[in-house]
């Protein structure tokens, strides 16, 4: 969306996509990726209802956090308005805030009280929110949000979902180029499923700035040194 667009329908498309992505990923069945998809589409709906304290371009005051978490019962509301809901949808729209930790919200609930379709929706959510300018939240790219995830929030997320959530995301598509922290350019050759952050690149501009022709091939996943520091 443009930056004068209001984002809630981006947002919920985008979790409805990756979602069921990540749930044919885990193998569901139509049934389960029927319930997956109705619980992202109505996840977020009753963040409309807060509209004017999300799009303020500050950090909410508490009392704001308060309005807008209480988007979760209002998301449920809207949906049963909409449609007949089986427990396991209802559940998830309930549950989608809550993490594995046990710092989400409404309930704070912990591991396996947080309903299995919640657990995907609420790990997409928040990457959705990351990789998206939001208010006074700067985007990030979708290998920053992507460490992220698996360094200082991974405590937050089931940690199966959020290894089937990584490996499924194309981050350094082949041919794209990477900028390594060795002050090098790569271009990105291939990519190992169960490494996404660390494909196999080519070395096209060494740290001079030189472009190389025939630059060394590395793969990133077998050695520590170097690692990926951007993408263009």
């Amino acid at each position: 969306p443009k930056p004068s667009e209001y984002y809630l329908p981006y947002h919920i498309v985008n979790i409805l996509i990756l979602s069921v992505a990540t749930g044919l990923s885990m193998k569901f069945n139509k049934s389960r990726i029927d319930g997956l998809a109705l619980a992202a589409i109505f996840s977020d709906t009753g963040i409309e209802e807060v509209k004017d304290i999300v799009i303020k371009p500050r950090k909410l005051t508490e009392e704001e956090k308060c309005w807008v978490e209480a988007h979760v019962s209002k998301s449920l509301k809207f949906a049963e308005r909409v449609l007949p809901l089986n427990d396991n949808v209802k559940e998830a729209i309930q549950m989608h805030h809550e993490r594995v930790n046990g710092k989400g919200y409404p309930r704070g609930l912990k591991q396996d009280a947080i309903a299995p379709y919640a657990k995907i929706i609420g790990l997409i959510d928040t990457y959705e929110a990351m990789t998206h300018k939001r208010n006074y939240l700067e985007e990030l790219g979708a290998h920053k949000a992507i460490r992220l995830l698996i360094s200082s929030l991974r405590d937050a997320f089931d940690t199966h979902v959020l290894r089937v959530f990584i490996n499924k995301m194309s981050l350094y598509p082949i041919g794209s180029l990477v900028a390594l922290d060795s002050n090098e350019i790569a271009r990105v050759v291939s990519a190992h499923p169960g490494s996404p952050l660390r494909p196999i690149v080519q070395i096209i501009r060494d740290t001079a700035g030189n472009s190389l022709e025939d630059g060394a091939i590395i793969d990133l996943s077998i050695q520590g040194f170097p690692a990926i520091q951007d993408s263009f």
